[in-house]
């Protein structure tokens, strides 16, 4: 990168995660962290020349039973696809009565 400047990307807030460049080249889609609502990730886009953020997409498990959370989202660069990795933690609970 040589030895230019740091330089701060407007509108980026604390805790925004960058997951990857749009295809206009100054657009970076961003996950917003979340707090309560279940498993889910707010998604963004995000001007990285003016700070502008436009909601992209809230990305929501089809079944959210036993979701721990939501990781490794990828969006192409069109926007128009995306990935994403679930991790579940699902248990069985036996109740045993009569035991001695």
């Amino acid at each position: 990168v040589g030895a230019g400047e740091d330089v701060a990307v407007p509108g980026v807030e604390p805790g925004d995660l960058p997951v990857d460049w749009a295809d206009d080249g100054r657009s970076l889609f961003v996950v917003v962290p979340r707090s309560g609502g279940g498993p889910a990730l707010e998604v963004f886009r995000l001007d990285t020349r003016t700070g502008a953020r436009t909601f992209w997409r809230e990305i929501r498990p089809p079944d959210p039973v036993g979701v721990a959370g939501l990781e490794g989202l990828r969006v192409t660069s069109d926007g128009k696809s995306y990935v994403y990795n679930i991790r579940r933690v699902v248990s069985t609970l036996f109740v045993v009565e009569g035991l001695e």
